[in-house]
């Protein structure tokens, strides 16, 4: 749908499915948008003044050097929507937390206070997010490729599918974590805190897992080939600990401090004892 620079003040579209629609230098100031579909639309210096766009989908949204003073943005889901220096956000909105993708990502997140927030599909590729507050936030399908995350506080969060292939998690706080199928090839979690994680289907392929506290985890169907579990403890009950038939463990090195679940045989499973 191509309605470049059309004059669409005022205009009632309540609910519209504008999906992939082209609304470039378009007018759109005091429309009505709520609870629309605006997936992928392009709204590159587009006139969004005092719209409601409450409850909408934005996804993937190009709003490059789009106007959105005054705009209610209430409810609505910015996850991968894009932005840049020229994008004008309405007051007090946290666009840095909403998931939308923009020149923030460079910026030093250390010790941020993210907790709760909707980043799903965020790119936080190589940020600084070390000892930030992510308590409960939402990082499905985002990208943390070479990120830092240590000593991060990432309890009951959801990073189901994220990409975190070679990420510095040393002695971050995942308990109750959703890891489900996450990418955590060559990652570096030493010293972490798994604690009843779903790491169901996760690849941990090459993981530095030394001294992790991965105690009644749920590793059904992990990839854990050439990972290292020194001094690790996997603790959990019999009954659950039968799971780890379908986790691969060869190549996988532990000591004789790991802590493996009662009755699991760790050398039948392909992992390696490395002895002094």
């Amino acid at each position: 749908m191509n309605l470049q620079e059309a004059d669409l003040r005022k205009a009632n579209l309540q609910g519209a499915d504008l999906t992939k629609a082209n609304l470039r230098g378009a007018i759109l100031a005091g429309a009505n948008l709520q609870g629309a579909n605006l997936s992928d639309v392009d709204f590159t210096e587009t006139d969004l003044t005092r719209v409601q766009l409450l409850s909408t989908t934005l996804t993937g949204a190009d709003l490059s050097s789009a106007n959105l003073s005054g705009a209610d943005l209430s409810g609505s889901n910015l996850s991968g929507a894009k932005y840049d220096n020229e994008t004008q956000w309405p007051d007090g909105f946290d666009f840095q937390s909403s998931g939308s993708i923009g020149p923030w990502q460079d910026k030093n997140l250390k010790k941020s206070n993210l907790s709760g927030k909707n980043l799903t599909e965020a790119v936080l590729k190589g940020s600084d997010l070390s000892e930030a507050n992510m308590q409960r936030v939402n990082l499905t399908k985002a990208d943390l490729t070479e990120a830092t995350l240590e000593k991060t506080n990432l309890d009951y969060a959801n990073l189901s599918e994220a990409n975190l292939q070679g990420a510095n998690l040393q002695e971050a706080c995942l308990l109750q974590a959703n890891l489900r199928e996450v990418n955590l090839e060559g990652a570096n979690l030493q010293g972490a805190n798994l604690n009843g994680s779903k790491l169901v289907g996760a690849n941990l392929q090459g993981a530095n897992l030394s001294k992790t506290n991965l105690d009644y985890a749920d590793l059904s169907e992990a990839n854990l080939q050439g990972a290292n579990l020194q001094e690790a403890t996997l603790r959990r009950d019999l009954e659950k600990a039968n799971k780890y038939k379908d986790t691969v463990l060869y190549g996988a090195s532990y000591d004789e401090n790991t802590q493996w679940p009662e009755g699991f045989d760790p050398v039948a499973a392909g992992a390696i004892l490395k002895e002094d």
